[in-house]
């Protein structure tokens, strides 16, 4: 007479497969997690680069003679956008660049937000604005002042 061996699994075997499974599944689980978070995270500041973009372009679009000076004040052009980032402020500051005035409005922007796990991020737009309308000095014509050196 034989004897039917059962060609199952036994118990302990079945267990181990299902750890082993469990396991797999939890690192694949956090690496999708952790990748969404960093494609979030990217999606923020690309939005926060073209906002403070756009409001470089709205500034740079307005005559010199109506630019005026001021520090940490609300975006001139709405900010749409701002509202998709957590705790998000548009800031923006123009003053006259290195004392000429009439000349030359430095422009900055800032776009601050907070991510999802609370690290704060910050993006930064500068640029020089000039006035067209200027005419320089007799003496300084056809000489180019020096730019590079931002004493602020």
């Amino acid at each position: 007479m034989k004897i039917n061996k059962n060609k199952g699994f036994a118990l302990i075997e079945l267990l181990t497969a299902l750890a082993i499974t469990g396991i797999a599944l939890g690192a694949l689980f956090s690496i999708f997690y952790y990748g969404l978070r960093q494609v979030r995270s990217i999606y923020h500041f690309s939005l926060a680069n073209t906002i403070a973009q756009t409001e470089i372009e709205t500034v740079r679009s307005i005559p010199f003679s109506q630019l005026n000076n001021g520090k940490d004040v609300p975006f001139i052009g709405g900010a749409k956008g701002l509202e998709e980032l957590k705790d998000a402020e548009g800031i923006l500051s123009i003053e006259d660049y290195q004392g000429r005035v009439g000349e030359i409005k430095k422009v900055t922007v800032w776009v601050r937000w907070r991510e999802v796990k609370g690290s704060k991020r910050k993006v930064t737009f500068t640029t020089l604005v000039a006035n067209r309308d200027y005419s320089l000095p007799r003496e300084t014509k056809g000489t180019v002042p020096d730019l590079r050196s931002d004493s602020s």
